[in-house]
Protein backbone atom coordinates (compact mmCIF):
# COMPACT_ATOMS: atom_id res chain seq x y z
CA UNK A 1 0.00 0.00 0.00
CA UNK A 2 1.33 3.04 -0.84
CA UNK A 3 1.90 6.06 1.75
CA UNK A 4 -0.04 9.06 1.93
CA UNK A 5 1.83 12.40 1.10
CA UNK A 6 2.05 13.25 4.78
CA UNK A 7 3.15 9.71 5.45
CA UNK A 8 5.72 10.24 3.03
CA UNK A 9 6.54 14.09 3.80
CA UNK A 10 7.52 12.55 7.11
CA UNK A 11 9.67 9.49 5.78
CA UNK A 12 11.85 12.15 3.88
CA UNK A 13 12.09 14.07 6.51
CA UNK A 14 13.18 11.20 9.34
CA UNK A 15 15.49 10.36 6.54
CA UNK A 16 17.30 13.66 6.28
CA UNK A 17 17.27 14.26 9.87
CA UNK A 18 19.13 10.63 10.23
CA UNK A 19 21.46 12.47 7.50
CA UNK A 20 22.42 15.11 9.93
CA UNK A 21 23.08 13.47 12.75
CA UNK A 22 25.19 11.21 10.67
CA UNK A 23 23.82 7.84 10.62
CA UNK A 24 25.21 5.46 7.66
CA UNK A 25 23.32 4.53 4.70
CA UNK A 26 22.78 1.28 5.92
CA UNK A 27 21.86 2.12 9.51
CA UNK A 28 19.14 4.29 8.17
CA UNK A 29 18.08 1.58 5.44
CA UNK A 30 17.39 -0.76 8.23
CA UNK A 31 15.40 1.22 10.96
CA UNK A 32 13.38 3.21 8.56
CA UNK A 33 12.35 0.04 7.01
CA UNK A 34 11.76 -1.73 10.08
CA UNK A 35 9.44 0.58 11.32
CA UNK A 36 7.73 1.83 8.71
CA UNK A 37 6.97 -1.91 6.93
CA UNK A 38 8.63 -0.56 3.88
CA UNK A 39 11.31 -1.95 1.44
CA UNK A 40 14.90 -0.95 1.80
CA UNK A 41 14.62 -0.17 -2.09
CA UNK A 42 11.98 2.33 -0.87
CA UNK A 43 13.88 4.13 2.00
CA UNK A 44 16.64 4.58 -0.95
CA UNK A 45 14.04 7.21 -2.59
CA UNK A 46 13.94 8.46 0.09
CA UNK A 47 17.49 8.75 1.16
CA UNK A 48 17.48 10.44 -2.15
CA UNK A 49 14.55 12.73 -1.51
CA UNK A 50 16.11 13.93 1.97
CA UNK A 51 19.52 14.52 0.59
CA UNK A 52 18.09 17.00 -2.06
CA UNK A 53 16.26 18.46 0.51
CA UNK A 54 19.11 18.95 2.72
CA UNK A 55 21.37 20.57 -0.33
CA UNK A 56 18.70 22.69 -1.44
CA UNK A 57 18.36 24.10 2.62
CA UNK A 58 22.03 25.12 2.45
CA UNK A 59 21.83 27.98 0.22
CA UNK A 60 19.04 27.58 -1.93
CA UNK A 61 19.99 27.97 -5.22
CA UNK A 62 23.47 26.39 -6.20
CA UNK A 63 23.87 24.82 -2.84
CA UNK A 64 25.41 21.61 -4.07
CA UNK A 65 28.18 23.69 -5.24
CA UNK A 66 28.54 26.58 -2.92
CA UNK A 67 28.90 23.50 -0.47
CA UNK A 68 31.45 22.11 -2.27
CA UNK A 69 33.24 24.89 -1.94
CA UNK A 70 33.22 25.55 1.79
CA UNK A 71 33.93 21.97 2.02
CA UNK A 72 37.10 22.35 0.13
CA UNK A 73 38.00 25.11 1.41
CA UNK A 74 37.82 23.73 5.37
CA UNK A 75 40.06 20.67 3.96
CA UNK A 76 42.20 23.17 2.20
CA UNK A 77 42.86 25.00 5.26
CA UNK A 78 43.40 21.79 7.33
CA UNK A 79 46.24 21.05 5.10
CA UNK A 80 47.84 24.01 5.25
CA UNK A 81 47.14 24.35 9.59
CA UNK A 82 50.83 23.41 10.97
CA UNK A 83 49.15 21.79 13.85
CA UNK A 84 47.33 19.65 11.74
CA UNK A 85 48.25 15.81 12.51
CA UNK A 86 49.72 13.59 9.69
CA UNK A 87 46.34 11.03 10.31
CA UNK A 88 43.99 14.58 9.76
CA UNK A 89 46.05 15.89 6.83
CA UNK A 90 45.63 12.49 4.86
CA UNK A 91 41.80 12.24 5.66
CA UNK A 92 41.38 15.88 4.54
CA UNK A 93 43.34 15.07 1.34
CA UNK A 94 40.60 11.69 0.82
CA UNK A 95 38.19 14.16 0.95
CA UNK A 96 39.60 16.36 -1.13
CA UNK A 97 40.15 13.90 -3.96
CA UNK A 98 36.62 12.35 -3.49
CA UNK A 99 34.88 15.88 -3.73
CA UNK A 100 37.06 16.65 -6.67
CA UNK A 101 36.00 12.89 -8.14
CA UNK A 102 39.97 12.50 -8.08
CA UNK A 103 39.13 9.39 -5.93
CA UNK A 104 40.51 5.85 -7.50
CA UNK A 105 38.06 3.20 -8.65
CA UNK A 106 36.62 1.02 -5.70
CA UNK A 107 37.69 -2.66 -6.50
CA UNK A 108 35.11 -5.66 -6.36
CA UNK A 109 36.54 -9.14 -5.98
CA UNK A 110 34.32 -11.14 -7.28
CA UNK A 111 34.37 -15.28 -8.06
CA UNK A 112 34.22 -16.70 -11.39
CA UNK A 113 34.78 -20.83 -11.20
CA UNK A 114 36.84 -20.88 -8.21
CA UNK A 115 39.10 -18.04 -9.93
CA UNK A 116 39.11 -14.00 -7.98
CA UNK A 117 38.51 -11.55 -10.89
CA UNK A 118 39.48 -7.98 -9.89
CA UNK A 119 36.68 -5.50 -11.39
CA UNK A 120 36.97 -1.66 -11.26
CA UNK A 121 33.74 -0.97 -9.90
CA UNK A 122 33.28 2.48 -11.29
CA UNK A 123 35.05 2.14 -14.15
CA UNK A 124 33.16 1.44 -17.65
CA UNK A 125 35.88 -0.25 -19.53
CA UNK A 126 36.14 -2.61 -16.11
CA UNK A 127 32.27 -3.37 -16.52
CA UNK A 128 32.61 -4.22 -20.44
CA UNK A 129 35.61 -6.78 -19.63
CA UNK A 130 33.29 -8.27 -17.05
CA UNK A 131 30.43 -8.68 -20.10
CA UNK A 132 32.81 -9.85 -21.99
CA UNK A 133 34.72 -12.41 -19.66
CA UNK A 134 30.73 -13.46 -18.64
CA UNK A 135 30.34 -14.37 -22.72
CA UNK A 136 33.01 -16.67 -23.20
CA UNK A 137 32.16 -18.31 -19.99
CA UNK A 138 28.45 -18.65 -21.41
Amino acid sequence: MRPTRKEHDERVAVCADMLARGFRNGAIKRRVAAFYGCSPRSVERYLRRARDRLCEELDGEGGREEHRARSLDQYRMLLRDDGTTPVVRLKAQERIDKILGLEAPAEVRQEVYGKVDLVSALSSPAVEALRATRERLN
